[in-house]
C-alpha cells in the first residue's frame, strides 16, 4: 500500500513537472513570437520605403535649379582691368587723312611710350596715355623727312556690354593733348587726330571684343577692313 502510494505521488509529481515544463516552453514561444514578428515588420517597411526615400531624393535634386552664370557678370569680370595696348601704330595710320598718306609715302617706323585702357566693374574707362610717340618716314620731294605724331593725357567715360559688343561712351577728351610734325611743321590738327583715336568717337567707338584671361581683342568699327585688331595685355 504504502509502496503504491509512493508511485502515485511520484507519478502526479512528474505530471506537474513535465506541465511546468511545457508551459515555460509554450511561454518562451509566446513571448519570442511577437519580437520575430515586429523584426519582420520593420524590416520589410525599411525595404518598402526605400524606393520611396530614393525617389524623394531624385525629386529632390531634379527640382533643384542648376546655378547659372550671369552672361554680363562674367564679360565684366574679364574685362574689369587694366590693359596695355599693342599695335596702336596702325589705328594712328588709318587715322591719317588717305589723300595725305599717299602724298607724303608715309611709312610706320617705330613707337615709343605707352597706352593703357583701364576698364571697371561699374562700367567707367580711363583711357591712359603716357608720351606716345609714333615715328614715321614721309616723302617731300625728294626728300625722305621724319613725322612724328605725339599723344598724351588721360581721357575717360563709360562703356557697356551688349553679347560680344563693346560701346563707349560719353568720353571726355579735354586731358588729351596730340600733334603731328614734319621737319617742326604741323601737318594735322591735335583734334584730328585725337577724334580718331579709337574709343573716343563714332565710329571708333564700338567694336567686337574677346576676353580670355589676360588677353583683350577688340575689332573696331570705322577702320579699314585690312586694320588689324587692337590687342591688349592686363597688368593689374
Amino acid at each position: 500500500m504504502r509502496k503504491t502510494t509512493q508511485l502515485l505521488i511520484i507519478g502526479i509529481t512528474s505530471l506537474i513537472m513535465i506541465s511546468c515544463g511545457l508551459g515555460g516552453l509554450a511561454q518562451i514561444g509566446l513571448d519570442s513570437k511577437p519580437t520575430d514578428d515586429r523584426t519582420t515588420l520593420q524590416s520589410t517597411e525599411i525595404v518598402e520605403s526605400s524606393p520611396m526615400q530614393n525617389q524623394e531624393q531624385a525629386n529632390i535634386l531634379e527640382n533643384t535649379p542648376t546655378p547659372t552664370v550671369d552672361p554680363l557678370i562674367a564679360s565684366k569680370s574679364c574685362l574689369a582691368k587694366t590693359w596695355e595696348i599693342k599695335g596702336l601704330s596702325d589705328y594712328v595710320l588709318a587715322a591719317v587723312p588717305p589723300e595725305l598718306a599717299e602724298e607724303y609715302s608715309l611709312e610706320y617706323k617705330d613707337t615709343t611710350g605707352s597706352a593703357y585702357l583701364k576698364l571697371t566693374s561699374g562700367e567707367k574707362m580711363e583711357l591712359q596715355i603716357k608720351d606716345l610717340e609714333f615715328l614715321f618716314n614721309a616723302r617731300f620731294s625728294i626728300f625722305t623727312v621724319p613725322v612724328t605724331v605725339k599723344i598724351d593725357g588721360i581721357a575717360d567715360g563709360t562703356y557697356q556690354v551688349e553679347d560680344n559688343t563693346l560701346r563707349f561712351n560719353d568720353i571726355n577728351t579735354s586731358g588729351l593733348t596730340a600733334s603731328a610734325k614734319a621737319m617742326d611743321e604741323d601737318i594735322m590738327e591735335p583734334d584730328q587726330i585725337i577724334n580718331a583715336i579709337p574709343f573716343v568717337r563714332p565710329p571708333y567707338n564700338t567694336a567686337t571684343y574677346s576676353c580670355q584671361g589676360d588677353m583683350l581683342t577688340l575689332e573696331l568699327s570705322g577702320y579699314p577692313d585690312n586694320t588689324p585688331p587692337l590687342v591688349f595685355q592686363a597688368v593689374r
